[in-house]
């Protein structure tokens, strides 16, 4: 992506014009006379304009000195650049988080991609992207990012320091959906070696998952390493429930752990509602129809509420079908597997054997017709 110019000028003109202008406002400005040192001066001395100035103009001065870090060598570069964030980090501390988000921009898409310093330049803008709620103008393509911190060079710590910078703002902005993926991708960052390093981030993985309304199948967090640390702890135990388990389960163990699930931040009434879901799965099985009254029966739930809790099952997308108001039952199409295992694999396998064979018999009535 391109950077605007910013100012038509040389850089020695360019440099005395800001150096005037941060005068004008009574700001100390260093003059080195070379280019460098003169840009670093630059960069301290407006940090004072950050306080009292507009917002529109912030941002024609800092453009300014872009267009002069641009022209200094990438090698030297690095150093600049840090002061650069730093500074605009604050300022969207005080306030000011869409300028600064503005000119991080400029400044990640001011220098090739590979370049190793925009490392820094992309952890302040989630850091910035966190404070304004703006993570959608920031790119998070998991893909392109691993990309980007291959070239960077960062090591696994860097690449997981980002990932859970990238998690933190996704969840702020109210993204889960992106942010479920973002965890699990920084939770297989991990091997058994290190794993136990991540305990609070799985701990918070699980928490969100399970507290998200809109997430039901957990099947997958089990297989990775910093959760299998937590095999034994409670929080384990409530995870398989979710992933295998049934509403009477969940019941037991709220009774017998009602403090520990409100202390992590759960509902007991959204933890009922999805375990009350995921039990209507497998009650279903490969079912396709069930009466309004095995509902009610089998997963507890008032007669005067069953038809809400089906519409809620529809609507969540775990089971597709209509009510039979008439016959007081449900007519399936389709519902979901909460896991995927050994088992599934086979009744899979067995299902396409049929549908080869049943394709090999209309295949065979075809050909022989043809003879006729």
């Amino acid at each position: 992506m391109s950077v605007p110019a910013f100012i038509d000028l040389t850089e020695t003109d360019q440099i005395a014009e800001l150096q005037q202008y941060l005068k004008s406002r009574d700001i100390k400005v260093v003059e080195e006379g070379e280019l460098f040192n003169d840009v670093k001066q630059l960069i301290i001395s407006t940090a004072e304009i950050w306080k009292d100035t507009d917002g529109k103009d912030i941002e024609g001065v800092v453009n300014s000195i872009l267009s002069l870090l641009f022209v200094i060598p990438i090698a030297q570069g690095s150093e600049l650049v840090d002061l650069l964030c730093e500074q605009l980090f604050v300022g969207a501390e005080n306030g000011k988080a869409p300028v600064s988000l503005n000119l991080l921009h400029n400044l990640f898409h001011g220098y090739p991609s590979k370049t190793a310093f925009l490392y820094k330049v992309y952890c302040t803008w989630l850091k910035v992207a966190k404070i304004s709620r703006s993570i959608h103008l920031v790119p998070t393509n998991l893909k392109e990012l691993t990309s980007w911190l291959e070239s960077w060079d960062v090591g696994e710590e860097g690449k997981q320091n980002v990932l859970r910078l990238l998690y933190e703002a996704q969840m702020t902005c109210g993204r889960n959906k992106d942010a479920s993926p973002t965890m699990v991708a920084l939770l297989q960052s991990y091997t058994e070696d290190n794993a136990s390093k991540a305990r609070e981030d799985a701990i918070r993985c699980i928490t969100k998952a399970l507290a998200d309304p809109n997430t039901y199948l957990f099947n997958e967090l089990l297989t990775l390493k910093p959760i299998t640390f937590l095999e034994g702890e409670l929080l384990h135990d409530l995870l398989n429930i979710f992933v295998s388990g049934n509403i009477k389960e969940y019941d037991e163990f709220y009774k017998a752990n009602k403090d520990f699930v409100e202390s992590i931040g759960l509902s007991h009434a959204s933890n009922t509602r999805k375990m009350r879901l995921l039990s209507l799965v497998d009650t279903l099985g490969s079912a396709r129809e069930i009466t309004f009254r095995d509902i009610e029966t089998r997963l507890d739930i008032p007669e005067a509420e069953v038809e809400a809790f089906i519409i809620d099952a529809i609507q969540s997308k775990l089971v597709r079908g209509r009510i039979d108001h008439v016959n007081s039952k449900v007519i399936v199409s389709q519902s979901c597997q909460r896991t995927f295992g050994r088992a599934q694999w086979e009744e899979l396998a067995t299902r396409l054997g049929q549908w080869r064979d049943n394709i090999n018999q209309v295949f065979s009535r075809l050909l022989s017709l043809s003879h006729m």
